[in-house]
């Protein structure tokens, strides 16, 4: 089985580098692919002592294109999708070989995730009064896992084609992207799992808080989990419950918060997008809202 890792580079040039120096000695053999989105810098003469496949946006595409272009070029059959503000602590491949080899519904690995002393990774979906919430859980033991985070986990590239990937028209620049791609993978049949024995360290929003306001970040967050239901929810009673409870949520949480409100009407400008999605998804969709929702209760109270 071939592998790959794909890494998605915005800006922020010397951490890329010194974690790409890190992991290389746990990447031996494993094709490396390098997508640089920021079309005002050039990494070519930087990675000349590297061995990695270099690809240059020519115009900012956001993470999901990013992703995706480089997912693309991958020749591996197991992609690893690698942050640039990822250092991989521990990474067994023939363990992950023997993940994707046994277990044939396999769409993703998610990787145990430590941040600043605190452990993530393991995440669980919910739906309650109209909107979908989400929680991590605090039992790092291997099991399923709601969605595979986008900047520490391995995929299966020809699932991940097969799905569509990640969703370019939607959830540029970030945020939801992953979650989107995992529930998609559900509602397709497959599996998401969580392995502890996979290990990195993860400075999440290193980049995106960096370079982006934090307004912007949050009214984006807001705006793609509004997208999110709107395009991936079939379930007629959840979708009514969903429309039902809007005008209360937008009066009750934009009081507390207006860049709820200013993320929904955001939202309302890519309704065309999200109908043509809807359409495409009905032909990959094999799985209800319910029952994959179910799974996800039904582990998540075990764990509790």
């Amino acid at each position: 089985m071939k592998f790959s890792a794909v890494i998605p580079v915005y800006k922020n040039h010397s951490l890329f580098l010194k974690n790409l120096k890190h992991n290389l000695k746990f990447l031996r053999g494993v094709e490396i692919v390098v997508v640089d989105d920021d079309p005002n810098s050039d990494l070519r003469e930087r990675l000349k002592e590297f061995n990695v496949i270099y690809l240059k946006n020519e115009k900012n595409l956001g993470f999901s294109a990013t992703v995706n272009r480089g997912v693309k070029k991958a020749n591996g059959e197991i992609v690893l999708l690698l942050n640039t503000d990822v250092k991989i602590l521990k990474l067994d491949f023939s363990l992950l070989e023997k993940q994707f080899i046994f277990e044939k519904d396999l769409f993703a690995v998610s990787f145990l995730q430590v941040d600043k002393g605190e452990k993530l990774g393991r995440n669980f979906l919910y739906w309650r009064r109209g909107f979908f919430h989400h929680t991590k859980v605090n039992n790092f033991f291997e099991g399923i896992n709601s969605w595979a985070e986008g900047g520490a986990c391995a995929i299966d590239k020809k699932k991940f084609i097969e799905i569509g990937g990640f969703s370019e028209e939607l959830y540029s620049p970030f945020y939801w992207e992953d979650i989107d791609l995992s529930y998609r993978a559900w509602k397709a049949g497959y599996k998401i799992f969580f392995v502890p024995d996979f290990k990195v360290e993860h400075l999440h929003e290193s980049t995106i808080g960096k370079y982006f306001k934090k307004d912007r970040v949050k009214a984006i967050a807001y705006r793609n989990s509004f997208l999110f239901i709107w395009t991936n929810l079939k379930d007629k009673n959840l979708l009514i419950e969903h429309l039902f409870s809007l005008p209360f949520a937008l009066v009750k949480v934009s009081l507390k918060d207006p860049l709820f409100f200013k993320g929904f009407l955001s939202g309302l400008r890519y309704i065309p997008k999200v109908i043509e999605m809807r359409r495409r998804l009905g032909k990959i969709f094999r799985v209800s809202d319910k029952k994959v929702l179910d799974l996800f209760k039904k582990e998540l109270d075990q764990e509790r």
